[in-house]
């Protein structure tokens, strides 16, 4: 409902309605946006609410992307210094959990920094920055926290987003693409967040069917330099370099796999995923693909590579029989708890 129809609405209402209303939506509120909002000082003055207000329009239109990248800049190499985490004497005890409230604050304010001229490019730069650092400490202990995004009090998703929102702003091409599949691989992540949750991210984002087969070829190259790299002999030890490149090839796999899906090309997906996927065993690529499948509702597919996958001696889990007879007897998904979205190798 826009404002206009709303004032519009209430017109019809009493004095009387109208508190009882107020008082029900004040209850609808959660105590912390209350809070963040200051709802309670719009109620108790609301001159002095809006000449707050006003002053907190004004400070954010003086937002200085030099002083806020100094401050960023030392941030960031404190972090990476895990000044923030061990006794030094360039971050003091009380002061390193409070590298959270700071994080939260640039980035609000480098999101108001309008995207255009070249301050609004560092800005973007700024915040690609911050991205990385609490990707990064996903992977590593820079922070007092396993979860830097959480504590932050953003979504590794929602932060990825706002990121390529101002990325291709400026222009969807191979370059701004590339730099988004190279995230979407390359990153570590938070305990709340997937891998495909990245790649349904940055597919959202491209707008049109050229964008998405421009990711495609994107994809498509950096898969084969991936392969093309020289492997060490097999070691009877456990290779991380050699497990990390496998999941980078497969991670780009599922992204073509979704781009043809979001193209409407769902032969030419099943037949690239069953094709180039990096896994050992058959029936954890079968689950894979089914998994995904179910998640488009492609009921008609799902079956058929089902079959298929049977008819070829596959054994599929306990938890895809139920599916497939649930799916022959009542035509649709049974929305069954589904294992981990993605088993090694994706």
């Amino acid at each position: 409902m826009r404002v206009t129809e709303l004032r519009k609405l209430i017109e019809k209402y009493s004095k009387d309605d109208l508190s009882k209303i107020i008082v029900e939506l004040y209850k609808l509120i959660p105590k912390k946006v209350r809070d963040e909002k200051t709802v309670d000082m719009m109620l108790e003055d609301f001159q002095r609410y809006k000449e707050a207000e006003k002053k907190k329009r004004k400070k954010v239109k003086d937002v200085n992307v030099n002083d806020l990248e100094r401050e960023i800049e030392q941030l960031l190499q404190n972090a990476y210094k895990q000044n923030y985490v061990i006794p030094n004497h360039y971050v003091s005890k009380k002061d390193r959990s409070k590298w959270r409230f700071k994080v939260k604050s640039y980035i609000k304010h480098l999101q108001q920094v309008p995207v255009a001229g070249k301050e609004g490019k560092r800005a973007t730069d700024l915040l690609e920055e911050l991205y990385e650092m609490l990707c990064y400490g996903c992977g590593y202990l820079i922070f007092n926290t396993e979860n830097p995004f959480r504590s932050v009090g953003i979504a590794q998703v929602e932060l990825f987003d706002i990121l390529l929102k101002r990325k291709f702003s400026t222009g969807i091409n191979s370059e701004s693409i590339s730099f988004a599949i190279k995230q979407v691989i390359n990153c570590y992540l938070d305990m709340d967040t997937l891998r495909s949750d990245l790649i349904n991210v940055f597919i959202a984002n491209l707008r049109t069917a050229d964008a998405k087969e421009i990711a495609i070829e994107q994809c498509h190259q950096l898969r084969m330099g991936l392969k093309q790299r020289t492997i060490a002999p097999a070691k009877e030890t456990w290779d991380n370099h050699e497990y990390s490149r496998e999941r980078k090839i497969n991670d780009l796999v599922e992204t073509v796999f979704r781009l043809k899906i979001a193209l409407c090309e769902y032969e030419a997906a099943i037949s690239y995923f069953k094709s180039n996927i990096q896994q050992r065993f058959k029936e954890v690529s079968l689950f894979i693909l089914l998994n995904m499948l179910e998640n488009y509702d492609q009921k008609d597919y799902w079956l058929r590579e089902y079959e298929t996958a049977v008819k070829e001696g596959i054994m599929p889990r306990d938890e895809l029989q139920y599916t497939y007879r649930y799916l022959k007897e009542k035509g649709q998904f049974n929305g069954f708890p589904k294992e981990a979205s993605h088993p090694q190798g994706m």
